[in-house]
């Protein structure tokens, strides 16, 4: 889960849904911020796919040009890739 006052455009991200788990999660960089409340979770991230999420026959069916939008509450950063402005 990433707060919408700790993601930026550019950050690294994976999925993390707390409600399932998923074998393969999908990882990419952040294109994209779409706030749609107040709340810290209120918004959806764009996120560009990395190859080999696109590499996923899933995701590549799923993804619009190789993006996909997930909200903050099933995505978390990877490690020592987080976007500094």
């Amino acid at each position: 889960m990433i707060k919408r006052q700790d993601i930026n455009i550019g950050d690294h991200v994976i999925e993390n849904d707390p409600d399932k788990y998923t074998p393969n999660p999908f990882k990419g960089e952040v294109t994209a911020i779409i706030e749609t409340g107040k709340g810290d979770y209120d918004y959806c991230a764009t996120v560009r796919l990395d190859n080999e999420s696109l590499a996923n026959p899933y995701y590549k069916m799923i993804s619009e040009k190789g993006h996909i939008n997930a909200f903050g509450f099933d995505i978390d950063h990877i490690k020592n890739k987080i976007h500094v402005k």
